[in-house]
């Protein structure tokens, strides 16, 4: 589930290339931040990719937590490494062979059909528990997010972490991976009852992070908030006035074609 598909590759620095090619501004500033993970020089990093070094097997594994490598890429890209390292024609054979096996065992598991269409209460536990789950989940909606390293870069968090929340995403039926590792919405749909222990959590999780958000907003964004007094006649009309926007914002959302990741707060409440 990377931006480059590892699956495609027989060559371990072929596909490192190409990662960082694809990074923004064509991958510069990645040498450094790479031998900063593995805590090597970044010399290190020029000679195994454009020499006859290879990186060690325990280089290999943490390149996979860099990459945001499910359990399944890892197996892979550990297994070209040692394919690269082989001696022999005979142990290149051996891991070639373990590579087509991985390969195989990946198609079977995207191949996979999902087929519940709600959540159970225990996969809305997860899926409320933080705002991650859901931002990760809308940005599938929109076509150049599709894949782990893309979302991680839009949303500034660990691709690691992307990694485990899509797998979870992927196994509830709510994101769903092709046989090219390209990431999109899935079958399955999550609605709360307006009585779920969980709605106060969704309010709370999408607050904290409007509340972030202040420090760096840009003039396209909005936010507005005043204390006020008010009749209790015109505390009603303001509520009434406010779900009638919101019924049309509801509208203009639902025919609206899927560019941005945005969200919208609203609260109108006594002080008590």
């Amino acid at each position: 589930m990377s931006s480059i598909k590892i699956y495609h590759y027989l060559n371990y620095k072929d596909f490192i290339n190409n990662f960082i090619k694809d990074c923004p501004k064509g991958g510069r500033g990645q040498l450094l931040k790479i031998s900063s993970y593995l805590a090597v020089h970044s010399t290190l990093i020029s000679q195994v990719l454009r020499g006859h070094k290879d990186f060690t097997l325990e280089q290999a594994y943490k390149l996979s937590e860099y990459f945001g490598f499910n359990e399944i890429e890892t197996d892979y890209f550990i297994t070209l490494v040692q394919y690269e390292k082989a001696g022999t024609v005979n142990l290149k054979t051996y891991f070639e062979k373990q590579l087509r096996k991985i390969r195989d065992d990946f198609q079977n598991v995207s191949s996979r059909v999902v087929t519940k269409t709600e959540l159970d209460n225990e996969d809305k536990a997860v899926y409320y528990s933080d705002w991650t789950y859901m931002a990760v989940w809308l940005l599938t909606s929109i076509p150049e997010f599709n894949n782990i390293n893309k979302i991680a870069a839009q949303l500034e968090l660990p691709a690691k972490r992307i990694t485990r929340i899509m797998e979870f995403l992927i196994k509830v039926g709510l994101c769903a991976a092709d046989e090219n590792g390209d990431i999109h919405m899935g079958i399955s749909k999550t609605h709360l009852e307006s009585n779920s222990p969980l709605v106060n959590k969704h309010h709370v999780n999408w607050r904290l992070k409007a509340i972030e958000n202040y420090n760096k907003m840009t003039s396209a964004e909005l936010a507005f908030t005043v204390p006020i007094t008010i009749s209790k006649k015109d505390f009603r009309k303001i509520k009434n006035d406010i779900l009638e926007f919101i019924e049309k914002a509801s509208e203009t959302v639902s025919s609206s074609p899927a560019e941005e990741l945005a969200c919208l707060n609203i609260d109108l409440f006594t002080i008590k």
